[in-house]
C-alpha cells in the first residue's frame, strides 16, 4: 500500500479547502477534486464560516479541478441555510467540470456576479 491518503476514489492530490473571513464577507476557496469522500468536510467548513457572522459567504471554485453532484449539494444546503439565518451565499470562479455542474443543475442563482469597477 502506497501513500498515507486513502480516498476512495484515489484523488490525485488531497482537496484543499481554506477559510478568509474579514468584516464584510467570509469566503471558502477551495481547491482540488472534491467528492463524496470530502463532503463531512465541507460541510463542517461551511458551517464554521457561517458562524463567524460575516453577512456573506462567498464560496470560491477556481481551483476546484473535479467536484460531483455531492459537493452541489453542501454547497446548496449551505446557501438554504445562509438564506434563512438572512445571510447571502454565493459561488464565484466556478469553470470547467464545477461549471458544468452548476449548468447542467440549472443553479445558476448561485453564481456570484461580476460587477464592473469604474476606471
Amino acid at each position: 500500500m502506497m501513500g498515507s491518503y486513502q480516498y476512495p476514489f484515489r484523488l490525485a492530490e488531497p482537496p484543499i479547502a481554506v477559510l478568509e473571513n474579514d468584516a464584510d464577507r467570509c469566503v471558502v476557496r477551495l481547491c482540488g477534486e472534491h467528492d463524496i469522500s470530502t463532503e463531512p468536510e465541507l460541510r463542517g467548513l461551511l458551517d464554521r464560516a457561517m458562524g463567524l457572522g460575516a453577512p456573506a459567504v462567498v464560496v470560491d471554485l477556481g481551483g476546484v479541478q473535479f467536484m460531483d453532484a455531492s459537493t452541489l449539494r453542501a454547497i446548496v444546503d449551505a446557501s438554504n441555510t445562509a438564506h434563512i439565518r438572512g445571510r447571502a451565499l454565493t459561488v464565484r470562479a466556478a469553470a470547467g467540470p464545477a461549471l458544468r455542474l452548476i449548468t447542467m443543475c440549472g443553479l445558476h442563482a448561485l453564481m456570484e456576479r461580476e460587477v464592473a469597477r469604474p476606471a
